[in-house]
């Protein structure tokens, strides 16, 4: 299954304002994501080494503020990320499942601005975490399949994405 983006996700902290995304009232965010990622066979092809950079930024309205600043806000993220990562590949039975197992380090370097009436901080936040990952991908033909991978960061965050496989 390939990844085309990493980012961030869950918490930032901007000059002592506790943003926690998951305990705020959030508007439906905007954002977007463009990344390009390339895979190497290693260990005659059972293994891979993964690399890849992704740009993104990310828009939310806060209508109830953010902790006692009550006032409408907004939160501007924008990202460059970079990851590599070492993994391991197995079909399951021949022509059938493939499962996958992989560790990784993914860097990143984000811009967050926070705006309302009374506040305008803008922070940089480097970090640079070490993940594991895990997945199944199940082929429907010969050029498409279906697709499960869970990804758990070193930061406590975990990523799960389900989708559909198109080989070209």
């Amino acid at each position: 299954m390939q990844r085309l983006t990493k980012g961030f996700l869950g918490t930032g902290d901007i000059s002592g304002l506790d943003l926690t995304l998951g305990s705020l009232s959030l508007a439906v965010p905007r954002g977007w994501e463009l990344g390009v990622e390339t895979t190497l066979p290693v260990w005659s092809g059972a293994g891979y080494l993964r690399s890849g950079a992704a740009l993104g930024a990310q828009k939310y309205r806060l209508p109830d503020g953010v902790g006692i600043f009550v006032d409408p806000g907004k939160l501007t993220l924008r990202q460059l990320s970079a990851w590599a990562e070492l993994g391991h590949r197995h079909e399951l039975w021949r022509g059938g499942a493939v499962a996958e197992g992989s560790v990784g380090l993914l860097a990143s370097h984000m811009r967050a601005r926070y705006r309302s009436a009374l506040i305008a901080r803008t922070e940089v936040i480097p970090d640079v975490t070490a993940y594991v990952g895990a997945g199944i991908e199940l082929p429907l033909t010969a050029d498409l399949g279906l697709g499960l991978h869970a990804t758990r960061y070193g930061t406590g965050i975990t990523d799960i994405r389900f989708g559909v496989l198109a080989r070209y």
